[in-house]
């Protein structure tokens, strides 16, 4: 008997991913890379899960996306700005913390941080968040020290 050649290996299979996709109006087409997760690309570019299955009509199950497929990741859903009595609105900046902020204007971390309830993470801000600079306390105090000498 002649001995058995093995079979060449194969690259593995991956279904075929659709040529055509919807389009993107406003948006930019993203390739899946190995890890991603639909909930984990909408977090990564700020949009809402809703928002990014809805953008995709072409994934017919987004529990399964595959490494090269192009998708679509809407414009993020603008924030209303935070409530914010007494103090202002500040846009962050590249390089900014919540510490640097805090520091810049002279409020303290907790206060900053208390101000921001919409922030789940004081440790994690993006470029472009909307936050509160609560008013300082001294010129509360400075304001009510003024008009009790009046």
């Amino acid at each position: 008997m002649p001995p058995v050649e093995p079979y060449p290996p194969q690259p593995p299979y991956h279904p075929p991913m659709p040529d055509h996709m919807p389009p993107c109006p406003g948006g930019c087409i993203y390739t899946v890379v190995a890890g991603d997760t639909m909930f984990l690309i909408a977090q990564r570019f700020g949009v809402s899960l809703d928002a990014l299955i809805a953008a995709n009509p072409q994934i017919a199950d987004p529990n399964v996306i595959q490494i090269g497929q192009k998708i679509c990741i809407p414009p993020p859903t603008p924030m209303p700005d935070p409530p914010c009595p007494g103090g202002f609105i500040y846009t962050v900046a590249a390089g900014d913390t919540m510490f640097l902020i805090a520091q810049r204007f002279g409020v303290s971390l907790q206060a900053l941080i208390a101000a921001n309830p919409q922030i789940p993470d004081p440790n994690v801000i993006q470029v472009g968040d909307r936050i509160c600079i609560p008013p300082r306390r001294d010129r509360k105090k400075i304001k009510q020290a003024a008009e009790d000498k009046e």
